[in-house]
């Protein structure tokens, strides 16, 4: 089994985490931006993309992932509720729906601000955020734990310290698809 993906996202995990000792996690601090959360942002929605076409690949060969909107659409052909998950941060009571907005056709907030950073990180860096960072991690969370399911079925994956789906304890646990919203065959 390949755990490389999972293990990325541990280290982008451990990164955030290092952030509490700056900035506390909060609603009140979601617009607080700089240097560290413009790397979790670039990287996790890189690694987002990166894992979403590997996805696509293994789910339908014929799939087109070439851009967010064809990923988007093959994601939601698949999995029509991924847009339901909720990621929590429990210590710091914050609850993250990274894909909400596609529940009504419209865009991810943290993408756009991941290409608007990548293209213009002088003219964007407020856009540099905590809550884009949260956003864009727990969408690879919610990523991460699709693909698990789906390749090994009852794989367990553990070691996150931080962002947690809800209903699934303190460690991810990969069980019977019954506890997400999409039924993964």
């Amino acid at each position: 089994m390949d755990f490389n993906i999972w293990s990325f996202f541990l280290s982008l995990e451990s990164d955030l985490i290092d952030t509490t000792k700056y900035v506390h996690f909060s609603e009140e601090n979601f617009k607080t931006f700089s240097s560290q959360y413009s790397k979790i942002i670039l990287t996790s929605a890189s690694e987002f993309e990166s894992v979403a076409k590997i996805f696509i690949r293994v789910l339908d060969s014929e799939k087109k992932s070439g851009n967010i909107g064809e990923i988007k659409k093959s994601l939601l052909s698949e999995f029509p509720n991924i847009h339901k998950n909720i990621v929590t941060i429990a210590r710091y009571g914050i609850e993250i729906r990274p894909f909400d907005n596609w529940e009504n056709e419209g865009k991810l907030t943290w993408w756009d601000a991941y290409i608007n950073i990548k293209h213009d990180r002088n003219k964007n860096f407020q856009e540099a955020n905590l809550e884009n960072a949260l956003n864009a991690l727990s969408a690879l969370l919610v990523l991460n734990v699709y693909y698990y399911r789906y390749l090994y079925k009852y794989q367990h994956l553990s070691g996150n310290k931080l962002l947690d789906m809800a209903g699934m304890g303190v460690a991810i646990i990969c069980a019977p698809s019954n506890d997400l919203d999409d039924e993964i065959k």
